[in-house]
């Protein structure tokens, strides 16, 4: 589940998630009751001011162990733009500055730790894979500590 761009409502949407369109004033307090109710949360690495204050929420209402940020195939230097920004927005969550971009495809937090799933591909079927490690990464350790 997503919200939506009210702004997009009447338009074809793209590939992902089914999405739900609220008014600018309620997302930010849907998105926290999605978070709330969620058992995994994906995130699209974007320099959005809304995917800052997404990701800053999640760390603070402590679902740190629901994340997974995807790093999409986009240009290399576009995909570096992305994660400078999100690392400056988000300066209190602790994201390292420097990593792999070329072929880190999705980030988690384990244990404290930031784990990075890479893969030498961009293609459909490698971000499939990289959901369902993802998943089991997250799923498989349900019961430890976050």
């Amino acid at each position: 589940m997503a919200i939506g761009d009210p702004v997009g409502r009447n338009k074809l949407a793209v590939l992902g998630a089914a999405r739900d369109y609220v008014t600018n004033g309620d997302w930010q307090h849907m998105a926290q009751e999605l978070m709330q109710r969620a058992w995994i949360i994906v995130a699209t690495v974007g320099r959005t001011e809304g995917l800052a204050w997404e990701i800053e929420s999640i760390m603070r209402l402590g679902f740190r162990h629901k994340l997974v940020l995807l790093f999409p195939p986009v240009h290399i230097e576009e995909l570096r733009s992305r994660w400078q920004f999100l690392v400056r927005s988000t300066s209190a969550v602790g994201f390292p500055e420097e990593i792999d971009l070329v072929h880190t495809r999705a980030l988690l937090c384990r244990n404290g730790n930031v784990v990075l799933i890479s893969a030498d591909h961009r293609n459909d079927w490698t971000y499939e894979t990289v959901l369902d490690e993802a998943v089991w990464v997250i799923t498989a350790h349900l019961g430890s500590p976050k």
